[in-house]
């Protein structure tokens, strides 16, 4: 059990047109579904809850739970700049490429010279594809690759693309290496752990991590879990979900309003910003996320209400 208490009491349960958010802390030896289905299940809350992306039970840090109509912003909080620091030892490989995964192998290695250390930051930096751990959420015809790994079943995956826009090595005291890190999303930190160990001819596995920001949002700004234990807890640190989207906003009036929801597009004057991308806000609610066509008009891609 994840809350100390519960209530059956929501504000939330019949509330179709609730956006908001909520920060949470997560502490390690738990995972992203289980606080959803928790705070599902201990306070009673009946409208869809979702995640700006999932992160490993034995990591630590922000996590964004979504709420309702919030939750079709997924995409764009999961997609958003991640930055994170983290623990990598040396000289041991895993099926999970943590160390909560089962030892694969483990040997005594030369120590790496600080020289050594000091140059996989080039090496990292120039990664542009990845391909996910087996032990993850990807899907293969629809199946987590998870789901594969756990019955010894091999599946071919491809690459995907990232971006890793920042890594620097703050510690380093063999077998273990602390970094810091700012990548783009969907990058596996675990796999960034093997490719450093790769680097250095040797085996490594990500021993320790914790999420610090996605995008503008910060982990500063997020509850411990250990404080959620009532529906008051809850309610009194939601968050407009338009705090979250870091993109340029419109004001839009009512008219507006309408033909955004009914899906029809709008017209705007000249816009500054290069974005294609727009928070459309009316009454200080975000109503949509409007794209930019070349004839200035907003066209809207996910409507929230």
């Amino acid at each position: 059990m994840i809350f100390k208490q519960a209530t059956i009491e929501s504000h939330l349960v019949t509330d179709s047109d609730i956006n908001d958010c909520l920060l949470i802390d997560k502490p390690s030896k738990i995972s992203t579904f289980d606080i959803i289905r928790n705070l599902k299940r201990y306070f009673n809350i009946k409208i869809k809850i979702g995640h700006g992306g999932t992160l490993d039970p034995f990591a630590t840090g922000l996590v964004v739970i979504l709420f309702g109509k919030s939750t079709k912003i997924q995409q764009f909080i999961q997609h958003s700049r991640k930055r994170y620091i983290g623990k990598i030892i040396l000289g041991v490989k895993t099926d999970t490429l943590d160390m909560t995964g089962k030892i694969l192998k483990k040997e005594q290695v030369p120590e790496p010279s600080q020289k050594d250390i000091l140059n996989i930051r080039n090496e990292i930096l120039s990664i542009n594809l990845q391909i996910p751990p087996k032990y993850s959420a990807v899907k293969k015809n629809g199946i987590p690759l998870y789901k594969y790994a756990r019955k010894g079943i091999n599946v071919s995956v491809q690459p995907r693309e990232i971006k890793i826009y920042d890594f620097e090595i703050t510690d380093y005291k063999y077998p273990y290496i602390t970094f810091k890190i700012e990548v783009s999303g969907g990058t596996y930190i675990r796999s960034l752990a093997e490719s450093v160990g790769n680097i250095l001819k040797t085996y490594a596995s990500l021993e320790e991590l914790r999420r610090l920001t996605i995008d503008n949002i910060t982990v500063e700004n997020a509850v411990p879990l250990s404080s959620i234990n009532s529906f008051e807890d809850i309610n009194v640190n939601l968050i407009s979900s338009s705090n979250l989207i870091n993109m340029p906003e419109i004001i839009i009036n009512m008219s507006m309003q309408k033909d955004i929801i009914h899906g029809k597009s709008i017209t705007i004057g000249t816009t500054n910003s290069n974005n294609r991308l727009f928070k459309l806000i009316f009454r200080k609610k975000l109503i949509a996320i409007g794209k930019l066509a070349d004839d200035n008009r907003i066209h809207p891609v996910k409507v929230l209400v």
